[in-house]
């Protein structure tokens, strides 16, 4: 059970791009699956990526490769009848950030890694083939630069993850 919502947070947080904090408040009833197209529709309702867009957003995110964990972990929490309306039960949100933060430090080996480089690392992951506007909408930035300085456009990663908004920013617009 704890790899399984491990899993789950792993891969929400990751195929959302949101922060870890609100991916561990994300509503369970605030999650609609999509069987025939393997999508979810998430809406955060808490978290910082609410109050800084002044509301509840949306995001689209494919399932595919997460789905029957997301599905599973969903049916478990609501087999559980807990008036407890997270994704996420209170008793193990903690603990999954130490079983995560631990795993991603052993697969990268890199002891400098936190939760927070998930979603700059899922950003720039998706800066590879989606447009600087939707990168803007599911990062919450506002501004271009703000967002570019984010995903490190100073480094080389960050200039090559410039160099493909660029890119792609012709084919989206």
């Amino acid at each position: 059970n704890n790899e399984l919502q491990a899993a789950a947070a792993l891969i929400h947080t990751w195929s959302t791009a949101a922060r870890w904090t609100d991916t561990m408040l994300t509503h369970r009833a605030k999650v609609a699956i999509d069987v025939t197209t393997a999508t979810a529709m998430i809406t955060f309702v808490e978290g910082k990526g609410v109050k800084m867009r002044g509301g509840p957003y949306s995001v689209n995110a494919s399932v595919d490769v997460w789905f029957n964990v997301l599905r599973r972990n969903i049916k478990q929490r609501n087999a559980a009848q807990t008036n407890d309306p997270y994704l996420f039960s209170d008793t193990t949100r903690l603990r999954l950030a130490n079983v995560v933060r631990a795993t991603i430090r052993e697969v990268t080996q890199d002891k400098t890694v936190t939760l927070s480089s998930l979603r700059r690392s899922a950003l720039q992951e998706m800066a590879k083939t989606t447009s600087l506007k939707t990168l803007l909408t599911i990062s919450g930035h506002t501004n271009e630069k703000t967002l570019l300085r984010y995903l490190h456009w100073g480094t080389k990663a960050g200039r090559r993850c410039a160099a493909q908004i660029r890119a792609t920013a012709n084919l989206w617009a």
